[in-house]
Parts: C-alpha cells; structure tokens; sequence
C-alpha cells in the first residue's frame, strides 16, 4: 500500500480517537474524587467542546461561574455571561468585559458597571481601553474620559502600530515620553530615544531593551 495512504489513514484514526476522546471525557470528569480537579476537568471540557452546559456539572459555584466567563468569551456569546449567578458580579461583570474584547464591541462595554470590588480594571472604559488596542483605533481612546486610561489607550496602540504620529499628538510630556519608549521596544529605532525629554527615561531607552537580550 502506497505510504501516503498509510501515513493518511493514520492520522484519519489519530483525530477521530481524539475527537471520541473529547466527546465522552466530560464523563470521565465525574470519576475524580477532589472536587476542585473535577470542576477544572468539567470546565477544560467546556472550554474544548465550546459547551456552556458542561458548566453545570461543576458543584463550586465560583469555578462554575468562571467556567461560564470562559466558554463565553471563547464562543464570543453574551448570553453564557448571564448564566453567572448574580451574587458573582465581579465574575459576571469580567465575563461582559472579556467577551466585549474578544467581540469588539463598545456596546457591551457599556453594561459593565463602575470598578467594583477585587477587580480594579474591570471597568467600562477599562473595557473601550482594550477594545480600542484590539481594533487598533485611537479614536476609541477619545472617547475615555479618564485621563490615565487615555494615556494608556494610547501608548499602548502607538506601540502596537509603531506609529509615531500618536506620539506627537499626545500633550502631556510624561505619556509622550512613555509613548516615545513604548515604540522604541517595539521597532529597535533607538534614534527615536532622542524625542524623549526625561533624561532618565531617554537613558533607560537607549539601555533597557539591550539588558532585555
């Protein structure tokens, strides 16, 4: 028989026995004695198969809630969100951001509440921060109000973008600085470590990214 068909064949058995695999493991879940591992198996499960349902197996309600967080932002589904328990807001409320990135969408940024307990950047303009960096867009961190998330929103896309025009229209000294930096690791351009007015920073500029290697 001719080796390809035999390499090809296979590899056909490797995938299905790995798809049986998958497809029956969620009840193998139930076999592990410690409850937490059993709830982490149930939600790695989950997460394979993209099956909130699976959540409902798990008996802790927090691995359950962050079970739903998870599936949710990989299928990109709001809804599954809305399966958390309201007594678990801040996981309720980081699955609404993560989903909102993952979907880039600043409407559901918009049904996150102001920062609430443990999760300092779980926020809505935390939420537009990130969508902005995701989509690539500066005009999204316009619409921040917060002048450390917009100084943020920008450097960070500047960086990304390595682009150095946003820079250049950033007013305050420190962030232009920040943003100067911030596009130096990214591109290795060390002339442009000269537009920055720190002395401390442009030195750090110059002598970082080598200590780095």
């Amino acid at each position: 028989m001719n080796k390809k068909i035999i390499f090809s064949l296979i590899f056909l058995i490797a995938i299905i026995g790995i798809g049986v695999l998958i497809w029956f493991a969620a009840d193998h879940c139930n076999w592990i004695i410690d409850i937490e591992d059993r709830g982490n198996c149930y939600s790695d499960i989950a997460q394979i198969k993209k099956d909130p349902d699976i959540c409902k197996k798990i008996t802790n309600k927090l691995q359950k809630g962050s079970c739903y967080r998870d599936v949710a932002t990989i299928v990109k589904n709001l809804s599954t969100c809305n399966q958390i328990e309201e007594e678990q807001l801040e996981t309720k409320q980081s699955c609404y951001f993560d989903v909102a990135v993952a979907k880039q969408d600043l409407a559901i940024c918009d049904t996150i509440q102001e920062k609430i307990n443990y999760y300092e950047y779980i926020d809505k303009f935390h939420c537009y921060a990130r969508v902005a960096f995701a989509k690539r867009d500066i005009h999204i961190c316009d619409q921040i109000p917060d002048s450390l998330i917009k100084s943020s929103c920008y450097v960070d896309i500047a960086g990304a973008k390595e682009d150095l025009s946003i820079c250049e229209g950033i007013q305050n000294i420190n962030t232009k600085d920040r943003c100067y930096s911030t596009v130096v690791q990214n591109t290795r351009d060390f002339s442009i470590c000269e537009k920055i007015q720190d002395q401390t920073m442009k030195d750090e500029c110059y002598f970082a990214p080598i200590a780095v290697e």
